[in-house]
């Protein structure tokens, strides 16, 4: 079994950026069966549209992601609720074949204004059961 440890790191003075997109959005192109995430922010642009590409695909895999439903406070909701939400939309528009779902957890004995959101703070990707990562916050 093939292990890796990734990071990311953003461009800062003289050095480059260091991303984990390029494995990631390498593993949506080969994924066949399924891709399953876990993440509490799910606002790549790149990450998207790979996934929007294996979703137009005339056979491709199962897209679950798992996410909150709802964020905490103004400034996160401003922020990462809105591109969240046009992530969302455009998988949406690209599923033409029914493959992509979303779950958000939530708790059925609190009320409706939000506070029976679970919040989803993981950071996970399964691709075929072939491709594992595991984010740290």
């Amino acid at each position: 079994m093939d292990v890796a440890i990734a990071r990311t790191e953003p461009r800062f003075e003289d050095r480059r950026a260091c991303s984990n997109c390029a494995s990631f959005t390498s593993s949506h192109r080969r994924a066949k069966a399924s891709i399953f995430a876990e993440n509490q922010y799910f606002t790549s642009r790149t990450i998207a549209q790979a996934l929007a590409s294996t979703l137009e695909r005339e056979t491709g895999p199962d897209i679950a992601i798992v996410s909150p439903s709802t964020q905490s406070g103004w400034l996160e909701t401003s922020t990462m609720g809105v591109l969240r939400a046009r992530i969302h939309n455009d998988l949406v528009r690209a599923d033409r074949h029914q493959r992509y779902r979303v779950y958000c957890p939530w708790l059925d004995d609190c009320d409706a204004a939000g506070a029976g959101c679970l919040n989803v703070h993981s950071k996970i990707l399964i691709v075929d059961d072939e491709f594992l990562t595991i984010g740290s916050g």
